[in-house]
């Protein structure tokens, strides 16, 4: 069976592009991100590369790529959380579904996060570390809360900037046919 070389290079292109954002979520999650010492606070920027992957290429691989990089970057430093890592996919999925081919507004952006924010990164989360880290559900949720409300404006202001000033050049490297 023959296989079309520009279909194989469009693969190639997608999975290479898939691969460096997910190493590069690692460096900026695990290695770059402020964890101050015993404490469950991360200031992190690791969903800005998982954001690039959502724009071009949705959902799915938007899902799998900060699957992927939760799973590695766990793997190296804290360990690994099969339930924090559904967690970042649910993240990455989400994100693929509201920016894919689409350029959105500051006030879209905004919602998005803050929703996201509160669903994933409090009520998803919080659980995770009352059942696995021990925490009170009181602590759990603060915690959770704090982060939130260091990260989610991070977020806006990063995604909101990376969109206006690179997403032109960004969506060069989209498959064709996927522009809208």
């Amino acid at each position: 069976m023959q296989s079309n070389p520009a279909k194989v290079r469009t693969a190639i292109r997608r999975i290479v592009m898939c691969a460096a954002m997910t190493a590069m979520s690692i460096v900026l999650c695990r290695f770059l991100g402020i964890s101050p010492a015993n404490s469950a606070f991360r200031i992190e920027i690791g969903f800005l590369p998982i954001a690039v992957v959502a724009m071009l290429y949705g959902p799915v691989w938007a899902g799998a790529a900060y699957g992927a990089s939760d799973l590695i970057g766990a793997a190296v430093t804290t360990g690994i959380n099969p339930f924090i890592t559904l967690c970042k996919v649910l993240f990455g999925v989400l994100m693929g579904f509201a920016f894919k081919g689409k350029r959105r507004g500051i006030a879209f952006t905004a919602l998005f996060f803050v929703i996201t924010g509160i669903v994933v990164d409090i009520l998803c989360m919080a659980p995770i570390f009352v059942h696995y880290f021990g925490y009170t559900a009181e602590a759990a949720f603060y915690t959770r809360a704090i982060t939130a409300l260091i990260n989610v404006p991070v977020r806006i202001v990063l995604y909101y900037l990376t969109e206006r000033t690179m997403g032109a050049r960004i969506r060069k490297f989209a498959p064709k046919g996927s522009e809208k």
